[in-house]
């Protein structure tokens, strides 16, 4: 695969300082699979620098939820908005999530994935290539940002999932629950889609993602 051919930018809006993990995590999974990378923090980059998609032939997207009634928060839902609903058809696109507040995804995968994909369908009105909630970061040491009446709703929660699930949830330090055995599967496989392009209507040749014509008879994609 030819880092020439095919570009990736993965952008991430982090709420509680781990989904960045997650982001740097993936690009680099992507990049030692031959793929060219750039990598932007919404949190921390200005709106009006926010790159434009037209150069990428993937875009990948993480975010987390903010509050427990809400599934990403405002600058994921944004940059969706403005960068991402008009090119489903044309690039290989992933939204994930990765948030305390999605502890649901600790009790029913399944089940929570299908509810993020609805969350993003009635928002974004596509469906994207890969979708998919990573698991969450149950931070409750010293150091963490969810704030102090937040965190004790959350505890009184997440107890009832301990015992349900009986996994040890340590109440007083920090809880990895992110998958990131799937979350190098997802890499893989977004790279495969990149490299698969799409089918030529014209003449059946596999065009590479994003490409406005067919090298093989010109036809325009």
């Amino acid at each position: 695969m030819s880092k020439l051919n095919h570009k990736v930018l993965v952008t991430f809006s982090d709420n509680y300082g781990y989904i960045n993990e997650i982001a740097d995590n993936m690009s680099r999974k992507l990049m030692d699979l031959g793929l060219n990378v750039d990598t932007v923090d919404l949190e921390r980059t200005k709106q009006s620098r926010w790159p434009t998609t037209n150069d990428y032939n993937g875009i990948i997207l993480i975010s987390g939820q903010k509050k427990m009634w809400t599934f990403w928060n405002k600058k994921a839902k944004r940059f969706a908005s403005l960068y991402i609903n008009p090119l489903e058809k044309e690039k290989v696109i992933g939204f994930f999530r990765s948030d305390p507040w999605a502890y649901q995804n600790l009790l029913d995968p399944v089940k929570t994935k299908e509810k993020f994909g609805k969350n993003i369908l009635k928002s974004c009105n596509f469906i994207p290539d890969f979708y998919e909630d990573l698991g969450p970061v149950l931070d409750f040491s010293r150091k963490t940002k969810i704030k102090y009446d937040d965190r004790k709703i959350l505890k009184d929660s997440i107890k009832s999932v301990g015992k349900k699930t009986g996994l040890e949830i340590e109440y007083k330090g920090l809880n990895d629950f992110r998958n990131w055995n799937r979350i190098e599967e997802i890499c893989n496989e977004f790279a495969e889609q990149l490299q698969k392009g799409n089918s030529c209507p014209s003449c059946g040749s596999i065009v590479q993602k994003g490409a406005g014509f067919c090298a093989s008879c010109g036809n325009k994609m």
